[in-house]
């Protein structure tokens, strides 16, 4: 889907961004990337033939969502901490600019690494290759987890952080239903209702006490795979301090055998932590109907699905 986040520069543009980055290599080639509906990606490649990769924000003039204000330079912050505290595959941050002074946004160069995505390829892979590979998937989320912080919310906020994740959970919710409510979106329940809901079952959340690094939207399409084994894990932009049982992973409720195992020790399974899990479910559901009202998408087919699992993830609470 096009999306009018993405903030696409010209070639001389991006030039002079590679140039002010890597100032003793001169550029072979330019192509923009297709992947990722919030920012604008561009594959750069060296006449020495090396490769990198440069991440754009959306201009300072765009609409976005609360939750997404600055959330570039919580990219750069997570992928750094994961390749700090463990041997994940995520990419090498090499340069980053948040100073406008080149480009109106905040943008940087991140290594380029090769393979292939897991959801693309997974189809034409036998059932012990999808367990090894799914297996070692668990591992490194579970390694991303237990990178620990001192409070709750978006990297990219602290702000807004709060010392419980109840009540950083809570804020959370009320941004989003604030955008939703500013730019009238239409949602499958009133906004007075939806917030009596998390409100009702926000008790649930007291049960998470220690602020651990979650991914947050760690599925197949960000993950790449090469000969056999995972070459890399992207896009860390959504990084949070929370619960791991926000993982995507986990957002069918222990139901991915090969996932667990690598894994190890799963999130409590309790009717508190169903319950939570249900309400993380709620507001990736609100999340993807409401960013329609800031992307511009044409396609309807997200939204209508995502109507479809709000209805059901409702039904699941009562059934709680």
């Amino acid at each position: 889907m096009l999306s009018v986040t993405k903030n696409r520069q010209s070639e001389l543009a991006i030039q002079k961004m590679a140039q002010r980055a890597f100032p003793d290599e001169g550029i072979w080639g330019i192509a923009e990337m297709e992947q990722g509906l919030f920012n604008a990606a561009y594959q750069v490649t060296f006449q020495n033939g090396r490769k990198a990769v440069l991440k754009i924000a959306p201009s300072p003039q765009t609409p976005v969502m609360r939750y997404e204000k600055g959330i570039m330079r919580a990219e750069v912050a997570a992928m750094r901490l994961v390749r700090k505290y463990t041997e994940v595959p995520v990419p090498f941050v090499y340069y980053e600019d948040f100073t406008h002074t080149l480009c109106d946004a905040d943008y940087f160069f991140m290594e380029f690494l090769e393979g292939e995505r897991f959801d693309r390829k997974k189809n034409g892979l036998t059932k012990e290759e999808t367990w090894k590979l799914e297996t070692s998937l668990g591992k490194y989320n579970s390694r991303i987890n237990r990178i620990t912080g001192r409070k709750f919310g978006y990297l990219a906020q602290p702000e807004k952080q709060k010392e419980s994740w109840q009540e950083a959970f809570l804020l959370l919710v009320d941004d989003l239903l604030r955008d939703g409510e500013e730019h009238l979106v239409a949602l499958p329940l009133s906004y007075r209702d939806l917030r009596a809901v998390f409100e009702a079952y926000g008790d649930c959340l007291r049960e998470v006490t220690q602020p651990c690094l979650v991914h947050w939207d760690l599925w197949d399409g960000n993950v790449l795979i090469r000969d056999g084994r995972i070459s890399g894990i992207l896009d860390l932009e959504r990084a949070l301090w929370g619960d791991p049982l926000m993982e995507y992973y986990f957002s069918g409720q222990y139901d991915n055998a090969a996932f667990l195992q690598g894994y190890g020790q799963s999130p409590a399974r309790s009717p508190h932590a169903a319950a939570r899990r249900t309400l993380y479910n709620l507001y990736l559901y609100l999340v993807m109907i409401i960013e329609y009202a800031f992307r511009g998408y044409e396609n309807q087919g997200q939204k209508i699905w995502a109507e479809r699992k709000i209805r059901n993830e409702l039904k699941r609470l009562k059934d709680l």
